[in-house]
């Protein structure tokens, strides 16, 4: 896939925390050499698209992006994270999208992701899909529940050191 690809992802991730969520949709709309990668980059920007379906509460393209994502992964095996995402996305689907509470699936399949299949810095999971779930449940834009957790980092990393 040509380069363009990766810069147009990197874009829309950048235009997510901004919470430009038309932007969002017309970056991918213009740009549709991301679906020439059968998984990783392609099974990502499915899983962004969810993301700001939920965040627009559009809950009905949302279910359908994530059958969608559900077909993909039959056909292009996605990581074990990848997979444990969709499966904590289609329970939130039959819970009405809701973050509080979380069934008990749920809430094993985030706990796997945090021990078991945890965040990667360098991989195609530029939108941390843990601190989305966590910024749902305190009911806080996504990005302001970001820089927060940025910040308690750095405040604890300088009175421990």
């Amino acid at each position: 896939a040509p380069i363009q690809s990766y810069y147009t992802y990197f874009e829309a991730c950048i235009a997510y925390f901004q919470q430009e969520y038309t932007r969002v949709a017309r970056l991918f709309n213009e740009d549709s050499s991301m679906t020439q990668h059968k998984s990783g980059w392609n099974v990502w920007q499915r899983i962004l698209e969810i993301m700001v379906s939920i965040d627009e509460g559009e809950h009905r393209l949302a279910s359908a992006r994530i059958e969608n994502l559900r077909k993909h992964l039959g056909r292009h095996q996605g990581g074990s994270r990848e997979t444990l995402i969709f499966r904590f996305l289609y329970h939130l689907e039959r819970n009405a999208f809701l973050f509080q509470p979380l069934g008990e699936r749920m809430q094993e399949d985030l706990a796997k992701m945090k021990t078991q299949t945890p965040w990667a810095p360098f991989s195609e999971e530029i939108t941390r899909f843990e601190s989305w779930v966590e910024a749902h449940q305190l009911n806080r834009p996504f990005f302001d529940h970001l820089c927060a957790f940025f910040q308690a980092e750095k405040v604890s990393s300088v009175s421990v050191g």
